[in-house]
């Protein structure tokens, strides 16, 4: 909530040019005589809770409104976000805090929050390092785990956006993937070759990652997605900071806190 102070109003115009300034309720009493105000006079209006005074003086120079400063969201531990008890492993540059996020292709929520994690990239700071990671809360969430990495495999320069499609192909599309025999459809239906998902889905590449994602699920105690994680050790998700746009807030909030 924004503090309310009081403003000085100053203005080298007439009392007509004034009362357009004012809100229409506003009691601003207006001056005995118009001749009374003087060209190169200054009307101030001095205002509190229970009534407001206009006052004439001789003045032709302007006063500057100083404008209160932003107040920044207030976020609280326990509240907003958690310390977690075991430190994740990162994997940013040295100098960069990491910000990583839990998802599921599955999610709805993860699938909704898509556009402002995009957002998010392109406005974060030089020294944070975003990415993502396809968590395996649940058994059946291996195979689209296994599917993100297969993705990073085939789509190593983006240019199929892969990555987006598979969200698409769950959500907008309905198409069930949740076996080996269905993600592999589905990445023939990109465009790839069946020997090439299958050598993709087999190298010893795809099977590390997701048991380094199986075991990072695992130790951050996360119960659902979305959930992000700033510097391995401060828990957050959308709901705890009460909506996307409030989460970008905290997760600036998060990375200066562990830059410190």
């Amino acid at each position: 909530m924004y503090p309310i102070s009081k403003i000085l109003l100053t203005t080298a115009f007439s009392a007509l040019v004034l009362s357009a300034c004012i809100s229409e309720d506003s009691d601003v009493s207006k001056p005995a005589n118009a001749n009374e105000v003087a060209a190169g006079a200054k009307v101030e209006q001095l205002a509190d809770k229970n009534s407001a005074e206009t006052v004439v003086t001789e003045s032709a120079t302007p006063v500057a409104v100083e404008e209160a400063p932003p107040v920044r969201p207030t976020f609280v531990e326990g509240q907003h976000y958690k310390v977690l008890s075991t430190e994740l492993p990162t994997v940013a540059p040295a100098g960069q805090v990491e910000v990583a996020e839990l998802f599921w292709y599955g999610c709805p929520h993860c699938y909704h929050l898509e556009p402002s994690m995009k957002a998010y990239i392109k406005e974060k700071a030089a020294n944070v390092f975003f990415r993502q990671i396809p968590a395996t809360l649940n058994p059946n969430w291996t195979v689209q785990a296994k599917a993100y990495y297969i993705g990073q495999i085939l789509d190593s320069d983006g240019a199929k956006n892969i990555h987006d499609a598979i969200f698409a192909a769950i959500h907008e599309q309905r198409r069930k993937l949740n076996d080996d025999a269905a993600m592999e459809r589905f990445f023939v239906s990109q465009g790839f070759t069946e020997e090439a998902v299958k050598q993709a889905a087999a190298s010893m590449e795809v099977q590390a990652q997701v048991k380094t994602a199986t075991d990072y699920s695992n130790v951050s105690k996360a119960t659902g997605v979305p959930t992000l994680i700033v510097a391995g050790k401060y828990l957050t998700s959308p709901t705890m900071a009460q909506g996307s746009a409030k989460l970008k807030r905290l997760l600036k909030f998060l990375a200066e806190k562990a830059s410190k």
